[in-house]
């Protein structure tokens, strides 16, 4: 089957698949440029490939994780922090380290099956996001673009 847009000429027919193709190309384009910069949100925003304690953790670095170990010693004033504490696979994977073990965010987010606190209907509204994302503007604006999207 041949459909002919207004204007065109019965020489100028297209099939629906070539009326789709500049729309699946925007699309797939779309997907990769998304995909190129994607960042890894955690629940509450923060990019967990930004963190010291993921990225030394994805290296398999045990020496680099014992210097953010005595990094976030100093920094929390925590003397049990050690290398264990730190290794992490990102906020919604069963490895998890640092505070995502005991962060009321996280469960609450774990709780409502969603990736993160983006895709929540209470957003706008949830007094304990909204204390953390004082705190850290760039986790409100990952979170942001997100709902933008």
């Amino acid at each position: 089957m041949r459909f002919r847009l207004q204007g065109q000429t019965p020489s100028s027919l297209r099939t629906p698949e070539e009326l789709l193709e500049p729309a699946a190309e925007s699309l797939i384009s779309r997907f990769q440029n998304t995909a190129r910069n994607m960042k890894l949100i955690a629940v509450c925003g923060l990019d967990c490939a930004e963190c010291e304690g993921y990225l030394a953790t994805q290296a398999n670095d045990e020496v680099a994780k014992e210097r953010v170990a005595a990094k976030w010693r100093k920094e929390h004033n925590n003397p049990g922090i050690d290398a264990a504490y730190v290794t992490c696979d990102g906020c919604l994977s069963e490895r998890l380290g640092g505070h995502c073990n005991e962060c009321d965010i996280r469960a609450c987010g774990v709780a409502h099956g969603i990736p993160n606190c983006a895709h929540c209907l209470d957003y706008g509204t949830c007094g304990k996001l909204a204390r953390f994302l004082g705190f850290v503007p760039q986790a409100r604006a990952n979170l942001d673009a997100i709902r933008n999207l």
